[in-house]
């Protein structure tokens, strides 16, 4: 099940004479079962375009098609929005914003209730996604705003995984998170797409974890898909990066520096261990 966007156009305010076009005629196919990150400058159109998945947005012209659901700016075309939000999970900058419940417990249960779950079901639901998000049990009869930003952040990631839905879209879902913070997150991610099959579709910021993570990139620009590959056909491409001012990730601009030095490392390398090693190589052949 692939997520298609067709010459998807989206217009803040379009009757008004302040509107903005904020995406044009975007052609997109973001496959089944990948990582992928959409990059870009702020205002490129990233949070736009994820938002049309689930029909928080609706299309101004074009379309989005996600398995048997279509979204188009016909109202009576979008059909079974509810079950469409089931399948496509958003995870919204700072989602520990959304808890409300006096305990985790029915905080995390809410959703999986909304779509028609029972709540014996759903509490067993809840049991199965704490440990997910790498809590145990005891936490569901907690009151969530007692805990840390990054315990809260598991919780609602939780809620969202309660529903089972097939798709997961982040955005920015590391900020404000410290280093090990980020990291825990990003090898939750990087789980749920590996181990359990979940398509992730994430905005950021952050070319490290684009880097490490992500096996697709999206560059949007200016309200279209300037670029749309691999991760590794991406990051090879060093002079396109450089002309569109992309924060090259430690491993690429160290090869960059050694490159200046005479010390040319021909292949992709994806850790630091392979990049030591590689220089290791390189100095032997040059004695």
């Amino acid at each position: 099940m692939s997520i298609i966007f067709e010459r998807l156009t989206h217009i803040y305010d379009a009757s008004l004479t302040t509107s903005q076009v904020a995406l044009h005629e975007v052609d997109l196919e973001v496959m089944d079962g990948t990582f992928s990150a959409i990059i870009g400058e702020t205002g490129s159109g990233k949070t736009t375009l994820v938002q049309h998945i689930n029909a928080l947005l609706i299309p101004n012209e074009g379309c989005v098609k996600v398995d048997e659901f279509v979204v188009t700016k016909k109202k009576k075309e979008n059909k079974n929005l509810k079950m469409l939000r089931k399948k496509v999970g958003v995870v919204f900058q700072f989602p520990e914003y959304q808890l409300f419940e006096e305990t985790i417990l029915k905080d995390i249960i809410f959703g999986p209730k909304n779509f028609g779950m029972n709540e014996a079901d759903a509490i067993e639901k809840a049991k199965e996604v704490i440990q997910l998000v790498g809590l145990d049990e005891s936490y569901l009869e907690k009151n969530p705003f007692n805990l840390s930003g990054g315990q809260k952040r598991r919780i609602a990631i939780a809620g969202i995984l309660a529903a089972d839905p097939d798709i997961l879209v982040l955005d920015e879902p590391t900020a404000g998170l410290d280093p090990q913070g980020a990291k825990e997150m990003m090898t939750l991610f990087t789980t749920l797409n590996k181990d359990h099959n979940k398509t992730i579709i994430m905005v950021t910021h952050d070319m490290e974890h684009v880097f490490h993570y992500c096996d697709h990139v999206v560059f949007m620009k200016d309200g279209k898909v300037d670029k749309n590959c691999s991760t590794k056909q991406f990051f090879e491409d060093i002079e396109y990066l450089k002309s569109m001012d992309v924060k090259l990730p430690f491993i690429i601009e160290t090869k960059e520096l050694l490159r200046k030095k005479g010390i040319v490392i021909e292949e992709y390398v994806e850790t630091i261990e392979e990049l030591v090693n590689r220089i290791q190589n390189e100095v032997k052949k040059h004695g």
